[in-house]
């Protein structure tokens, strides 16, 4: 299903997956997801691919893992969030779409004050809950780009 298709279901349906290294940084992220989820930007379903299958590629934006995560989401428009430690409250995230480059570099990849985004003030939480909006949702378009 392309991104145009997805508008019609209202919140679009994602297929969407979060790996991390570090077991707190995938629960933080996790939480966020479902936190932007419960806010009807999305409806969030599961990639039916092992955080296993995903970390023999290398938890890295690289082809090996485009192409496991293409092939598991079966013509859905996937989404991997690859989440990393930055120290502190921050996360940086990668958002990785099915297809074999990302759609939006600048947008795909970005650092989150998790503490800031669920917890701040609201312009602040706004802004930022905005950016992993523009993140998941850039990736997800990987398939209906040139």
């Amino acid at each position: 299903m392309l991104a145009s298709e997805a508008v019609a279901s209202i919140p679009p349906a994602l297929p969407i997956k979060i790996v991390s290294e570090d077991r707190r940084v995938e629960a933080l992220s996790r939480a966020a997801v479902e936190m932007l989820s419960a806010y009807d930007n999305f409806f969030r379903r599961e990639i039916p691919i092992s955080a296993a299958e995903l970390r023999a590629c290398g938890l890295s934006d690289n082809a090996c893992l485009r192409a496991a995560l293409a092939r598991a989401a079966a013509g859905n428009q996937p989404v991997l969030i690859l989440a990393q430690s930055a120290g502190g409250n921050d996360v940086v995230w990668t958002c990785v779409g099915g297809g074999t480059t990302a759609h939006n570099p600048a947008a795909q990849r970005l650092t989150i004050d998790f503490s800031a985004a669920i917890f701040g003030r609201p312009e602040l939480r706004s802004a930022l809950q905005t950016k992993m909006l523009a993140c998941i949702f850039a990736a997800a378009d990987e398939e209906s780009a040139p």
